[in-house]
């Protein structure tokens, strides 16, 4: 959400966003007997006026966080509801004490709606006033004059506890700018490493076309085994198939039907053998 700090109005009735439309009847009302002197004090004014509390300061951010969310809701357009007091309070006093107290006093109300800094500006303040502190550190003298009861000579002598303080904020200061000495190495660290990778990932055009030579040639022996076995097997196929032709087709003698042939001559050579007893024994007879 864009930041209306800037661009925030208190008794705006025609702005939606105004603080006097935002807030509950009763803080409305207290904000119109508020003289108007007090809704020109800055922050300072009142810190220098008046004492202001942990509440005064906790009642202060919660109605502004209050304030912005309402500005969220209405640009979202999901709510165009008041705050509520009880926003405002709630965990940090009871409602008795700030209804019939805290809200009593006009100068607290006017602190209430008094616009809270940027954080971002206020942490540039407190930068802007430790670097005139990180002067006043940096002047401190090193050494201090000291007399010697004794001769009454005047020497001078180290100061452990400046010098102490001076390298302390040397040393913050230094880490601030550059860096600590881990965050260093951590940088150093990781800017090696990336580097490292990047030379791992660079490739020269002729690793580039070894490797795709190499590639090809494992494919190209990969299909030529294949193509290989592929042949076997058909080879296979058509020797079965030459020889179940031959066997069902033909009938003729094979290397599988050697066995047939010889049961066909065992046949064969048994007839002649029976036609030749037969033969002799007529030639028995006859010659009887």
């Amino acid at each position: 959400m864009e930041d209306k700090r800037t661009e925030v109005s208190i008794f705006d009735k025609s702005n939606p966003l105004s603080v006097i439309n935002s807030v509950s009847p009763q803080i409305a009302e207290r904000l119109h007997q508020v003289p108007k002197a007090f809704l020109l004090y800055e922050e300072a004014d009142f810190r220098y006026k008046y004492t202001v509390t942990q509440v005064d300061n906790a009642l202060r951010v919660s109605f502004w966080r209050e304030y912005y969310r309402r500005c969220a809701s209405i640009e979202r357009k999901s709510s165009e509801a008041k705050i509520l007091s009880v926003d405002i309070f709630g965990g940090i006093c009871n409602e008795n004490y700030f209804y019939s107290r805290w809200l009593k006093i006009d100068w607290r109300v006017a602190w209430m709606v008094l616009p809270m800094p940027k954080y971002e500006d206020n942490l540039e303040y407190i930068l802007g006033s430790s670097v005139e502190r990180y002067k006043e550190i940096f002047a401190i003298p090193f050494y201090e004059e000291v007399e010697n009861k004794r001769t009454g000579k005047i020497n001078r002598r180290y100061n452990a506890t400046n010098v102490r303080i001076f390298l302390a904020a040397h040393k913050q200061l230094e880490d601030r700018v550059k860096g600590s000495v881990i965050q260093r190495q951590d940088v150093r660290q990781l800017n090696v490493n990336k580097k490292a990778e990047d030379v791992s990932n660079e490739l020269t055009l002729a690793q580039i076309e070894e490797k795709i030579r190499l590639l090809e040639s494992e494919d190209g022996r990969g299909k030529g085994s294949s193509q290989r076995k592929a042949d076997a097997d058909s080879d296979m196929e058509d020797q079965d198939g030459i020889f179940d032709g031959e066997v069902v087709e033909d009938g003729e003698d094979t290397g599988g039907g050697e066995c047939g042939g010889s049961e066909v001559s065992e046949d064969v050579s048994g007839e002649d053998s029976d036609d030749q007893l037969d033969s002799t024994d007529d030639e028995e007879d006859g010659d009887i």
